[in-house]
């Protein structure tokens, strides 16, 4: 038997933030069996980007809203040497060797050579739906 469960079920909204910095939304999720993540709606930040945590995944992921009404996710784990990254500035850093990636995953300062992991984000009239088994054709 299956477990009927609403998108309000999956998720739950955290703010973070330092003195003089904006604040960054945080979503805690869960990925079902078929490898996605949904957020609702009313989760996601009204403006700027947002950390979605996953209790199955290693890694967070960046949530990066895109011009108009649409969002892509990058994988918070730096091509270098596999190390966690974090939010810096509108991109992300990694705080062991100083590499950079832009919001759209691109490397920006090495020693990273390789872009972020990029998945597909879909919108759906209830919120979006992360889905981690594709990758965003975008990215290639």
């Amino acid at each position: 038997m299956t477990e009927d469960r609403s998108f309000s079920d999956l998720a739950l909204p955290l703010v973070v933030g330092a003195e003089g910095c904006a604040s960054l939304t945080m979503v805690h999720a869960v990925c079902d069996p078929e490898g996605t993540v949904r957020i609702p709606r009313s989760l996601l930040p009204l403006q700027g980007n947002a950390i979605v945590r996953v209790k199955t995944l290693r890694d967070d992921l960046y949530l990066v809203r895109e011009a108009g009404d649409g969002w892509h996710a990058l994988l918070m784990r730096c091509t270098h040497q596999d190390q966690p990254l974090v939010v810096a500035g509108n991109g992300l850093a990694c705080n062991s060797h100083g590499s950079r990636f832009d919001p759209e995953g691109n490397v920006t300062h090495p020693p990273a050579m390789e872009r972020l992991q990029r998945y597909e984000v879909i919108q759906a009239e209830e919120g979006i739906r992360i889905e981690l088994r594709r990758l965003d054709p975008r990215a290639r």
